[in-house]
């Protein structure tokens, strides 16, 4: 299989955690749910967004707060998120001291690099070029793709297109 991903040629597919390279990475699950994750430094929280097709859970489509660390291998199809709900009403167990979150994904399928710098801290850098989509238009589209496939046997070929597009 390619080891180059068919959105920018960046390696595909490679486990990505907090301590992973900065940049702007898409995660694609087997329920249909894309999570971009945001690396700005190794100094700074890392920043995801999960954006579900269905099953909604609490925070999708902004930004977890105080995400501490997380896991995704599509090898091994295991994917977890830990982060801190900042808001008690939101906790599981208000009757007990809150430690903290983990969220389990679904099975991960594809890992993906967007981009090498997140948008938000790309201020010193030159504007995309012409014609070329920018990290969150890219995002947005894999997204908004996602969401219109009607069944998940057209999911299946969109991600096979994405895991193998570049494959000649």
């Amino acid at each position: 299989m390619n080891s180059e991903s068919p959105i920018n040629g960046h390696g595909i597919n490679t486990p990505l955690t907090e301590h992973s390279a900065p940049g702007v990475y898409i995660v694609i699950t087997g329920s249909r749910t894309l999570y971009q994750v945001e690396i700005i430094s190794h100094d700074a929280l890392p920043v995801i967004t999960r954006y579900p097709v269905v099953n909604g859970l609490l925070k999708d489509g902004t930004p977890l707060p105080g995400v501490s660390g997380f896991q995704f291998d599509a090898t091994t199809g295991l994917g977890e998120i830990r982060w801190w709900k900042d808001d008690p009403n939101d906790y599981d167990r208000p009757d007990l001291t809150y430690a903290g979150t983990i969220r389990t994904t679904s099975r991960v399928l594809v890992i993906a690099q967007v981009s090498d710098i997140p948008a938000a801290h790309n201020l010193d850098r030159p504007p995309v070029d012409e014609g070329r989509p920018g990290n969150e238009a890219v995002v947005d589209l894999i997204r908004t793709t996602i969401a219109s496939l009607d069944s998940y046997e057209k999911f299946a070929v969109f991600v096979e297109l994405l895991l193998v597009g570049k494959r000649r």
